[in-house]
């Protein structure tokens, strides 16, 4: 699959950054789940998966050359936008069919 970025490039010009050999599923990423993890139900705790996707985020920018070694040398991070306190966060799931369609 072929995925492309479009980044803040140095003095503030737009540079887009493609990668045609990106793997689509990515799963170049997994972790044990530690049993301190597991709630009362037996079930992976809710506040757990927030962590996995995020590391996974990490494994994937850096996948992309977009981790921390690009944090680095731009001296900025891929997002421009840092959230304060009045900031919403929004949630958009979509089944896999819908992903496919919009692609």
């Amino acid at each position: 699959m072929q995925i492309s970025a479009t980044l803040l490039g140095e003095n503030g010009t737009t540079m887009i950054k493609t990668r045609k050999d990106f793997p689509c599923p990515f799963e170049e990423y997994s972790c044990r789940v530690l049993p301190d993890w597991i709630d009362a139900n037996g079930h992976m705790n809710i506040a757990l998966y927030g962590v996995v996707f995020d590391r996974g985020n990490y494994a994937a920018c850096d996948a992309l050359d977009l981790g921390e070694d690009y944090v680095e040398r731009a001296q900025h991070g891929v997002s421009q936008r840092k959230p304060t306190f009045s900031t919403f966060a929004n949630c958009t799931l979509m089944t896999l069919s819908e992903f496919e369609r919009r692609s």
